[in-house]
């Protein structure tokens, strides 16, 4: 990123999070904030190369080719909303207490959570770039689940943007990087704790093909590939945002870890068939930014961001 985006960057997370102070965790306030953000960003929010209004709404008829145009512009416009409202959450976590978060947080399905850390001790959970990925993870923590999470350091990142993303996780679990040693995957998962990845990471060349909205896109292995190295059971969850900006977090059956390498893909497929389901249910909260760059990338139109290779190269850390 260079100085001119960051500064901006930076202006654009300092005028959000003042007005998130301004209005005091006032939920209806918050909607409304993120509406007209929305609405901004749904003229001028295609930055960086082969990104436009055009090219977006080409993805989306592609994906839902039954749709018409105004179906489609309309989940154009309320996917930025919705990804308004994810960067404004950023700072209602950070900034709220936890009882005035849990009025927000609804939970389904949590007895899978509970089974798998009955039957194996540990387990890993995994998303899609669906709903508000960040509250899946956050909303386990705050209902007390010990979690443990593998995130980017976002270093290209503006400081104000870096601080604010890593601060609204690290308020309710722990947060590692990809840049040291990953023996606490290991040592989690022997014990009643959860790590948390998502499959729709950067996939690479030991990424897995798989068909997602007509599309067939490149998703990373490492959920699999680390549950199969230790033996832990996968969890699909998807963090649905409903009106007045409650948040739902879904659960779903625990996928048992492959026990063998040839499995590896099974597994990644059955479980981006579970994102693409709730995608079809809710197209407008699908991160269309990252369906967008991935299907660009796997068409070789545009760079692929590398951060996977440094997970990839220290596997080998995972297992004692």
């Amino acid at each position: 990123m260079n100085p001119v985006s960051r500064d901006i960057m930076n202006i654009y997370y300092h005028v959000a999070s003042t007005a998130m102070h301004i209005c005091g965790g006032n939920r209806t306030q918050i909607l409304r904030f993120a509406r007209i953000l929305g609405c901004l960003r749904t003229w001028i929010g295609y930055i960086g190369p082969k990104k436009s209004r055009r090219i977006f709404m080409e993805h989306i008829h592609d994906a839902f080719p039954d749709l018409n145009e105004s179906a489609c512009r309309s989940i154009l416009t309320e996917f930025w909303f919705y990804h308004q409202l994810r960067f404004l959450d950023l700072f209602f976590v950070a900034q709220s207490s936890h009882a005035t978060l849990g009025d927000y947080l609804r939970f389904e399905n949590l007895s899978h959570v509970d089974s798998a850390l009955a039957d194996t001790h540990g387990a890993i959970v995994t998303t899609l770039h669906l709903g508000d990925p960040r509250i899946c993870h956050v909303a386990l923590g705050h209902r007390g689940y010990d979690l443990h999470l593998l995130s980017a350091r976002y270093d290209d990142y503006a400081p104000r943007a870096r601080t604010a993303r890593l601060d609204a996780s690290r308020k309710y679990h722990r947060v590692s990087f990809l840049d040291k040693s990953l023996r606490w995957i290991y040592r989690d998962l022997q014990s009643e704790k959860l790590v948390f990845m998502a499959i729709s990471g950067y996939g690479g060349d030991k990424g897995i093909p798989a068909s997602f909205l007509s599309k067939e896109l490149v998703f990373s292995s490492a959920p699999v590939r680390i549950a199969r190295i230790t033996g832990r059971p996968i969890i699909p969850a998807v963090d649905i945002v409903g009106p007045q900006g409650v948040h739902t977090l879904k659960l779903f059956p625990p996928l048992p870890a492959p026990s063998h390498s040839s499995e590896d893909a099974i597994i990644s497929r059955e479980l981006v068939q579970i994102f693409e389901t709730e995608t079809r249910l809710y197209p407008s909260q699908l991160d269309w930014i990252w369906y967008v760059i991935r299907s660009q990338e796997h068409a070789g139109e545009v760079a692929a961001y590398e951060e996977g290779r440094i997970l990839r190269s220290r596997e080998s850390e995972i297992t004692p």
